[in-house]
């Protein structure tokens, strides 16, 4: 890492190191691949690296890397889209303590459906407690089980406190079953969209512990639709944008969606922009010490104003159409290769 920094200039340097130190899991792995994907460059055989990062000007935008072999030329802008993965480890204690939290309320005529949307920096505290009591005491539980019943909505609320944001869903328990000691006011939980859920059905306390549904798709089809909406300077040049996908279960379906599903960059219907996208190099679950393991992937966009020249990236490639037909070539060289180290680094 300490010899790829020394190959960027003084620029790139100051904008690269504090985010690569960053606690911040985009910027930290924002940073490390374009150190990565620099690194590809200098290393690829080319004529010309030219790196914009750090020298960015608002009224000329340029692509982080302009790359250049004999009279072949292609822009490369490099970004990462974060996987549709569980809550951060080190946010588990301040969840769980919310969830504690909820389950000592003072109204308790009601099952509660939480969904945790963001989790704030410090412990929930009072305040989060005392909005959600206070809306339940606006509320009978009679007649929350009889608007149920009768095909109404149940009755819903967004508490906004401290940076937590909870959404809530309240159905109001039974009779029979209000007051009980034994049980929770908690009968679902979802952290996230589509996420681990736990659910309690009357006496019994069922309990899924995943997988849940991913959204790695959706996550970078929208990475892409945000870069496409820059106006960069291609000067007429095979524009490409290198994705550190960063999900763990991230796959080639998902990457194929993200291309070619419902809100595809360049399935039907998407926006005449995308023509300017020539392709994507995909690098999937990135990190320093995998960078041995993760082969890149060219993806291209059979319908591009400007496309891809041949040979250009030695990475494994497939065309891809709006239909969803592919076409793959194979790999002309290993990523360890270009980066000059062993197949089995870190291990030797």
């Amino acid at each position: 890492m300490d010899r790829w920094f020394d190959g960027l200039h003084a620029d790139a340097q100051k904008s690269i190191r504090p985010r690569f130190t960053s606690e911040r899991c985009d910027d930290h792995l924002g940073a490390f691949h374009e150190l990565y994907q620099h690194e590809l460059a200098l290393r690829g055989g080319y004529d010309e690296v030219d790196c914009d990062i750090g020298r960015e000007d608002p009224g000329h935008m340029r692509p982080d890397l302009l790359l250049r072999r004999a009279d072949a030329r292609c822009f490369v802008e490099v970004t990462v889209a974060l996987g549709d993965d569980v809550v951060d480890p080190t946010a588990r204690p301040r969840l769980q303590q919310l969830y504690d939290a909820i389950e000592r309320i003072t109204v308790r005529d009601f099952l509660l459906h939480v969904n945790v949307r963001a989790v704030g920096p410090d412990t929930p505290g009072k305040r989060l407690i005392r909005r959600i009591d206070g809306w339940l005491r606006t509320m009978d539980p009679d007649e929350e089980i009889a608007r149920v019943a009768a095909d109404g909505e149940a009755a819903a609320r967004r508490i906004e406190v401290d940076g937590w944001t909870v959404d809530l869903v309240a159905t109001g328990w039974q009779p029979d079953l209000r007051g009980r000691p034994d049980l929770g006011v908690i009968g679902s939980i979802v952290e996230g969209p589509d996420n681990y859920r736990h659910v309690i059905e009357g006496e019994r306390r069922i309990e899924f512990d995943g997988p849940r549904t991913l959204n790695d798709d959706v996550l970078l089809a929208a990475a892409l639709h945000r870069k496409l909406k820059h106006r960069y300077e291609l000067d007429d040049l095979p524009y490409v944008i290198a994705v550190l996908c960063a999900g763990d279960f991230v796959t080639d379906t998902d990457i194929m969606d993200a291309l070619v599903g419902p809100g595809g960059v360049w399935g039907h219907g998407a926006p005449d922009r995308s023509r300017r996208l020539s392709g994507i190099i995909t690098a999937t679950n990135l990190s320093p010490t995998a960078v041995a393991d993760v082969e890149p992937t060219l993806w291209t966009n059979p319908n591009a104003d400007h496309p891809v020249p041949e040979d250009f990236f030695p990475w494994r490639r497939i065309s891809v159409s709006a239909d969803g037909d592919q076409t793959e070539q194979s790999a002309t060289r290993a990523v360890a290769d270009v980066l000059g180290v062993s197949a089995r680094f870190p291990a030797e």
